[in-house]
């Protein structure tokens, strides 16, 4: 009986033992279990915050760049760029949670300027220069040299096309703020603080990290480091700059077991997000989470159990609300910000109408002004066409004028029609600044003439009178300011136009001011904030009786921003106005001019009552080799010519202006003949038309004449040909000899412009045969012997057969000397892009209409040679 007792007792602890053994089993097994899912959910937990973190990285980096696209778009056709810069300030400040954030213009050389005009310099990698200079974007913690001062602080930058801003040349814009902008991001509160954080380009190189030291933001490369110190192989080495590169993620257990590495990409920047955590901190959390595992399987599943779900759904409970308001807060946000991005867009699209709206009532009245003068001296013209010539030619001038006019509006909204939509394009030619000065005298001579204005065109130290640039534009911009400077000066007023070339432009370049100044009505302060902008003019009682669109100003502004110069106003009601351009040109090498041997050394003698063209002149003597002396009176002129002779040091050059004062200048010349006899050369310097007192000034001893504004060139050949001088500005244009004989076909579908091209070129002694479309053109080609048609000059817009076409299916025909005639385009469709597509459909050039006859002879004898 007892040993059945202790065998009960044994098979007791027996099956105690083996419950023992089996529990045992099973916690070790079970915590064996725990500790692999453990370490495995470390991992995942780890991929999980670098996920995190990542994606609320690139939603901010995207967000910045967005904004700095948006800059980028306005920089050439946004007028309220300011406005632009503003906005995309206030924003890019709220979203990086810095206020003192700065917009930045960027050189490749890591120079910047910010929205505000300050400039300073990024202590920036190389590396991230270079992918500027690749047009890739960055982003980055760099060094800012400020106030003598250097900040750690991070970087986004989009690069764009290169652009000028107050006259520096940068090729990125950027938005430098704050680094707590972006440590927010990337904060880790697990891993007792011990986490290592690098965002690295494709090369390996850090651009940002949450480790001091300086040495983090010279070039370091991060894995060439970790393989040199012995926390990853070769191997891993190779393996983790292949993911780098092709942008992989995942996690690495470095260095015998004592690092997690794990890596993600950061796409918004291309470049990767590498967090590094000692196993030492991961296990601690392991081993606490392992531990409590343990004493939920003692206590109990089903109360561990019961405990999760209550936690599970409160913090779920808890999540929700805090998710709720959390939306709630941002929905707010974005909402607020949305209305105020919309009452700006709503204001300035209220503003955009309200200008339109004015100027669509300025323009009809404007454009029925010249009409009514055209239609009605053109029945006045047709009901006196029997009646003294004098009178018909006085209406013809009259539609002519007026013609010219509503052609100028015309102009002016297709102008700013075509700056709006970006295809305004800058033409760069070799340009003569001498020309350009005299045909703009000659188009402002009459407006000024009738209104008896003062007007003078003058030279400053102009160097280089040859440039590449291009004339039209110009010459635009110089027409509009002048003519306004004519328009709003009364009668008996003065307008001065200045030509000044600034020292100190780089080699084969040069510098010039060109400054207009009137003693005119004068603007208001609030008026000169927005005369750059389209659709405006001044509200007074003077300025409203005078003709205008309002887009002079704007066309000009845009123009300059465009060849990346400045144009700045400063003004006075009733006091006048002075608008300056500064623009840079390339110069063309057309080298020194010589001093003049039959002069050198010899005293010449300016007179003049402008005093800055009497400097100017004297700069260019000197530089001929000469001893100038100059004067603003008349009376002087006689008094000095005498002394020089009694002195024995006699003037061998005299310059005198043709309007002085206190004599005329030929009375002076007179005078002076009467003292030096006639071998000394004196040169009649003027403003005006000279042809009318040539025989007279000729009478008294003048041996040349010179135009103002006088250049060196000019001055240079009236000394060395003062004999023959005048000849060269006593021109007229004749057809040349060789246009007679010629046959020119002439295709329009206007059978009013057909008889003006036929009037015209037979009037050179040419003869015309007419065609109304262009697949009569063709046939009559086609159908012609060879050389039977010396030249087509061909118009666009027709039916049938456009000029286009026409010009492809003459090229195309088998006989080449036939296909080979030169084809020029006479058209309407005057812009740059019409010219390339005339160009592109085989033509040899392009002529836009109004046909003017000069230009029309000066082509012709391109292609009739």
């Amino acid at each position: 009986m007892k040993k059945f007792k202790l065998n009960k007792k044994n098979h007791f602890l027996t099956l105690l033992m083996l419950v023992l053994v089996f529990m045992l089993f099973f916690v070790s097994f079970a915590v064996k279990r725990m500790e692999n899912y453990m370490m495995s959910s470390g991992e995942e937990n780890m991929t999980a915050v670098i996920e995190q973190m990542e994606q609320a990285y690139d939603l901010r980096v995207s967000n910045i760049y967005e904004r700095l696209g948006r800059i980028e778009r306005n920089l050439f056709q946004d007028e309220n760029r300011s406005v632009v810069l503003e906005e995309c300030q206030y924003f890019l400040s709220v979203m990086t949670d810095d206020p003192s954030g700065h917009i930045l213009f960027i050189k490749e050389n890591g120079q910047v300027m910010t929205a505000e005009g300050i400039e300073s310099y990024l202590d920036i990698q190389s590396s991230s220069l270079l992918k500027l200079k690749k047009k890739e974007r960055i982003a980055q913690s760099v060094s800012w040299n400020v106030n003598s001062k250097k900040e750690s602080i991070y970087l986004v930058a989009l690069p764009c096309e290169e652009y000028y801003v107050d006259g520096n040349e940068f090729s990125a814009i950027g938005f430098l703020f704050n680094r707590s902008g972006i440590d927010s991001l990337f904060e880790v509160s697990g891993y007792s603080g011990h986490a290592l954080l690098f965002s690295v380009d494709e090369n390996g190189i850090v651009t940002y990290t949450n480790q001091v030291g300086d040495k983090y933001y010279r070039n370091y490369s991060l894995l060439k480091h970790m393989k040199q110190d012995g926390y990853i192989t070769e191997y891993q080495y190779e393996k983790l700059n292949k993911e780098i590169k092709n942008f992989g993620k995942g996690v690495e257990i470095c260095s015998d077991g004592q690092y997690y590495l794990g890596f993600r990409p950061l796409r918004s920047n291309s470049s990767e997000l590498i967090c590094i955590v000692p196993s030492t901190a991961l296990n601690n959390s392991l081993l606490s989470y392992q531990g409590i595992a343990v004493r939920m399987i003692v206590v109990g599943m089903l109360i561990f159990a019961a405990l999760t779900m209550i936690l599970f759904f409160l913090s779920s409970k808890m999540s929700q609300a805090l998710d709720k308001a959390k939306y709630e807060e941002e929905t707010r946000k974005i909402k607020e910000e949305a209305m105020a991005a919309l009452k700006i867009e709503r204001d300035r699209a209220d503003y955009a109408n309200q200008a339109k709206s004015q100027f669509l009532s300025n323009m009809s009245h404007d454009i029925r002004t010249p009409m009514n003068a055209i239609v009605g001296f053109t029945s006045l013209a047709i009901a006196h066409i029997d009646d003294d010539k004098t009178i018909l030619k006085d209406y013809l001038e009259k539609i002519s004028v007026s013609s010219e006019h509503l052609l100028s509006l015309i102009n002016d909204v297709l102008d700013m029609s075509r700056i709006e939509s970006g295809k305004i394009q800058i033409q760069e030619t070799e340009c003569s600044l001498p020309a350009l000065a005299h045909g703009l005298r000659s188009i402002l001579q009459s407006a000024v003439n009738s209104k008896n204005l003062e007007f003078h065109i003058d030279t400053v130290d102009v160097q280089h009178e040859k440039i590449f640039c291009d004339k039209l534009r110009v010459n635009q911009i110089l027409l509009n300011i002048a003519s306004n400077a004519v328009k709003y000066t009364n009668p008996g007023g003065t307008v001065s136009i200045k030509f000044t070339e600034i020292p100190g432009a780089p080699e084969k370049y040069a510098d010039f001011t060109f400054s207009v100044t009137d003693t005119g009505i004068g603007m208001s302060e609030d008026f000169i904030k927005t005369i750059f902008e389209p659709f405006t003019r001044e509200k007074n009682s003077t300025v409203s009786r005078i003709e205008g669109t309002g887009l002079g100003m704007a066309i000009t502004k845009n123009i300059v921003d465009m060849m990346g110069g400045t144009v700045s106003v400063t003004s006075r009601p009733g006091a006048g106005s002075e608008f300056v351009v500064k623009l840079r040109f390339r110069t063309v090498d057309d080298g020194e001019m010589d001093t003049i041997p039959e002069l050198d050394g010899f005293r010449a003698l300016v007179a003049d009552d402008n005093m800055d063209s009497c400097g100017s002149v004297a700069k260019m003597l000197r530089s001929a080799g000469l001893r100038p002396e100059w004067t603003t009176s008349g009376k002087e002129v006689i008094f000095r010519t005498r002394m020089s002779i009694e002195e024995n040091d006699p003037f061998r050059v005299y310059i005198i202006d043709w309007m002085m004062p206190d004599m005329n200048g030929i009375e002076v010349v007179r005078r002076v003949r009467s003292e030096i006899g006639d071998d000394i050369p004196i040169i009649i310097l003027t403003a005006y038309d000279w042809h009318n007192i040539e025989k007279e000034a000729r009478e008294a001893g003048v041996t040349a004449f010179c135009s103002k504004p006088l250049f060196k060139s000019e001055l240079y050949n009236a000394l060395k040909n003062a004999e023959d001088y005048s000849a060269q500005n006593t021109e007229e244009y004749e057809a040349p000899e060789h246009f007679k004989g010629k046959r020119v076909l002439v295709v329009d579908d206007v059978e009013l412009n057909r008889e003006i091209a036929a009037a015209v070129i037979e009037d050179a002694g040419m003869t015309v045969e007419l065609a109304e479309n262009g697949r009569e053109a063709v046939d009559m080609i086609s159908a012609s012997d060879e050389g039977w048609y010396d030249i087509v000059l061909m118009d666009i817009m027709m039916p049938v057969m456009d000029g286009y076409e026409a010009a492809i299916r003459i090229r195309r025909l088998e006989n080449r000397k036939l296909a080979d005639i030169p084809i020029i385009a006479m058209t309407a469709n005057a812009f740059e892009e019409d010219r390339m597509a005339a160009l592109k459909a085989g033509m040899d050039d392009h002529l836009s209409k109004p046909i003017e006859i000069d230009r029309l002879y000066d082509m012709m004898v391109k292609y009739l040679k």
